[in-house]
């Protein structure tokens, strides 16, 4: 049923709004695709489950700030 009405939504907009449309919600989702795979974003992913994994970010933030665990984040992530 449901199909039903999105497939007459669908049949009632032009083309080429359509095609824009589409366009559109391809890049918002690529956009968010790319915040979320960045730094930022697994960070804001970490800190927004904060209370439920009580993960230390300040601890984290030092530990990046230690040359010698840098090297050893740098050696892991160029391997992946």
């Amino acid at each position: 049923m449901i199909n039903n009405i999105v497939e007459q939504i669908f049949s009632n907009i032009p083309e080429k709004e359509l095609d824009g449309l589409k366009a559109d919600l391809f890049e918002c989702a690529e956009a968010i695709t790319t915040y979320n795979h960045s730094l930022v974003g697994m960070f804001k992913a970490m800190t927004t489950d904060y209370d439920s994994t009580k993960m230390d970010v300040d601890g984290l933030l030092k530990d990046l700030s230690d040359p010698e665990k840098v090297g050893l984040v740098k050696d892991i992530l160029t391997k992946l």
